[in-house]
């Protein structure tokens, strides 16, 4: 189950960053954190020699071995790893370890705390071709030293990236995803190149600290607000946790899509009554907010570059179980009540429905989990469910207790 509900929290695209790398003379440490999968252009050299798409040092000849610092773009509960060597075929790190840290925001704040990181990340990140100097590593080991890591990856071998072998999942020690982290230290032994590293966890937001003093009405179902999409019918092009994702998405791959319904009707009929099509088939997905608000002031789905494949309509209903788990929510007898009455969609187009212009219903109602239904099928870009946040959720414990597994994990 959390394969499907996890975020990747190195992603770029959430504001991950590379702090520190000892040697980017290949290929520059950013790569690990981009959301697309490698490419490999076997004609691609520069300078430097044969250009790989991922973070790859120079055969070591001094003593030590490469390691780099990562800030996470969200904070968050590690539930597990995925390292790809993708096109690394001979020049693999042959082992790898991951260590993990939590900095409070004061000390985190502006990546001042470790040399060098605020100009690295002011610059867009580091340069291929280039190598810290003895003393910059001197520096940065200083600093790291004040900090309290823990292992969450002990020294792993890692397989050559040829196609069907290159991807590793790491699965968190049991004891370890009930802790907070915000960085991560990762190590090769002692050098080589790994193309991408994503880092699967339940997004961590104080609700005090965080939430709640913003005085205003937020996105709770936003993921970095803590929203999580935890079910859905039908995930054939596109998982539920694409719809939570900031901006407007870059493509279709970027929402989420269903197959055609392979028992749509042959003619399609229209309801004299509602305007809509007559037959109920549907797909639909459920959205866990980030904590429960206290009304939804405003809902947005956004269909952006579905202009051929998006809903006929679609429907919003709303619940507050902020305990109840996701088998509960997803069970057939579990109990909604609706938000936005069903309502026609347009292609490639933001839908806006507001409690100020009566188009939210049950306005008053707490809400901790959202489903919506698309008829007969299609694809979403966006969901957003605005509101002013109030109470936490119930707690991960079932979640965070597992360990193993495993499943698709989308670009992101």
């Amino acid at each position: 189950a959390w394969a499907t509900e996890a975020t990747n929290l190195a992603s770029e695209r959430l504001g991950a960053a590379v702090l520190f790398a000892t040697d980017e003379w290949f290929a520059r440490c950013e790569n690990l954190l981009l959301s697309g999968d490698a490419v490999f252009d076997p004609a691609a050299y520069c300078d430097q020699g044969k250009v790989m798409d991922g973070w790859e040092s120079r055969r070591r000849r001094l003593p030590g071995h490469d390691w780099c610092i990562l800030r996470l773009g969200l904070p968050g509960r590690v539930l597990g790893i995925s390292v790809d060597t993708a096109f690394f075929t001979g020049n693999q790190a042959p082992r790898i370890s991951v260590l993990a840290a939590e900095l409070s925001p004061s000390m985190a704040q502006g990546d001042h705390w470790l040399p060098g990181a605020a100009e690295r990340v002011a610059a867009g990140g580091g340069q291929r071709g280039t190598a810290a100097t003895n003393q910059e590593i001197t520096a940065v080991e200083e600093a790291l030293r004040q900090v309290e890591w823990h292992e969450l990856l002990p020294t792993t071998e890692l397989r050559p990236g040829y196609p069907g072998t290159s991807l590793h999942f790491f699965p968190t020690p049991r004891n370890l995803p009930l802790q907070r982290v915000t960085h991560l230290r990762l190590n090769y032994f002692p050098d080589g190149g790994v193309a991408r590293l994503r880092v699967w966890g339940l997004v961590s937001r104080d609700l005090q600290g965080e939430l709640l003093v913003a005085g205003k009405a937020l996105d709770m179902a936003a993921v970095e607000n803590g929203g999580r999409g935890i079910a859905c019918s039908n995930q054939h092009y596109g998982v539920p946790r694409n719809l939570l994702q900031p901006g407007r998405g870059v493509d279709m791959g970027d929402g989420w899509e269903t197959a055609r319904h392979p028992h749509r009707p042959p003619v399609v009929a229209i309801d004299p009554a509602t305007g809509l099509s007559a037959s109920d088939l549907s797909d639909w997905c459920i959205i866990r907010l980030g904590a429960v608000i206290r009304s939804v002031e405003e809902v947005r789905l956004d269909t952006r570059h579905f202009k051929g494949n998006f809903p006929e309509s679609v429907l919003v209903e709303a619940a507050c179980a902020p305990d109840a788990s996701t088998a509960t929510v997803a069970s057939p007898g579990f109990e909604w009540f609706p938000l936005v009455e069903r309502s026609r969609c347009k292609p490639d187009h933001e839908h806006v429905f507001r409690v100020t212009e009566g188009k939210i219903l049950g306005a008053g109602k707490p809400v901790s989990h959202v489903r919506m239904t698309i008829f007969p099928d299609g694809g979403i870009m966006r969901v957003r469910v605005i509101g002013m946040p109030m109470a936490p959720m119930g707690n991960d414990e079932a979640l965070l207790g597992m360990s193993g597994g495993g499943g698709a994990m989308s670009r992101l």
